[in-house]
């Protein structure tokens, strides 16, 4: 499928993996910051707003850290299309299981969730 897309010839085909880079960042300098998660419908979303429950752990030591214009999605969740661009919150966290990127600069990250 993308070998049809048309691009202008100066464009320069490259490889997801030379524009993103995975981040591991760890939620252990104590900041409070709101826990996450994503719907493949709202995106980025409130933890608390999105299920009936608080379904997080108490100890968030181990939770990743996700900037605003970093990107995340589940694994177990990819099939659905619950990958995403933070673009509301300035900082928060997703559970462990998330895997978190961002686009390295030579690269828009809105760009890339248009393309995503």
């Amino acid at each position: 499928m993308a070998e049809n897309v048309k691009v202008p010839e100066r464009w320069k085909r490259v490889r997801l993996g030379e524009v993103i880079e995975e981040s591991k960042r760890r939620n252990t300098d104590g900041k409070e910051r709101p826990v996450l998660s994503i719907s493949n419908i709202y995106g980025f979303i409130l933890q608390d707003e999105y299920f009936s429950h608080n379904i997080h752990s108490t100890e968030l030591s181990k939770y990743k850290i996700v900037y605003k214009n970093y990107f995340a999605y589940n694994p177990a969740r990819i099939n659905v299309g619950s990958i995403a661009l933070n673009e509301n919150f300035e900082e928060g966290l997703l559970s462990p299981m998330y895997v978190v990127f961002k686009t390295k600069k030579n690269i828009w990250a809105k760009y890339l969730s248009y393309f995503i």
